[in-house]
């Protein structure tokens, strides 16, 4: 999925329409609109993180790009919910740079 999410975003951004175009996901249960740019935001942040640390790069993963819960990525990956609250404080602070 983040693939997907990803390639697609880089296809909208090199329409060079101008940025801040929204991403319309379709399908009923994707139906939520997300930034091109927040999507690669978040791609470049987990490729960096995932150089620090793969487990709390694929807790990320799993749940903004998976759509799993913090239960469910804890049960896929096998870690603990507080690898989801280090994580998150971490991408919060690199998007924020």
């Amino acid at each position: 999925m983040r693939n997907f999410l990803v390639n697609y975003a880089l296809k909208k951004k090199a329409e060079k329409r101008g940025g801040g175009h929204r991403v319309t996901l379709s399908d009923e249960d994707a139906a939520q609109e997300v930034k091109i740019e927040r999507i690669l935001s978040i791609h470049q942040a987990l490729g960096r993180l995932a150089e620090i640390n793969e487990r709390r790069s694929k807790v990320l993963e799993c749940r903004f790009f998976g759509g799993l819960n913090m239960e469910d990525t804890a049960k896929a990956i096998g870690i603990s919910v507080r690898n989801w609250s280090i994580a998150s404080a971490w991408l919060n602070r690199e998007l924020k740079k």
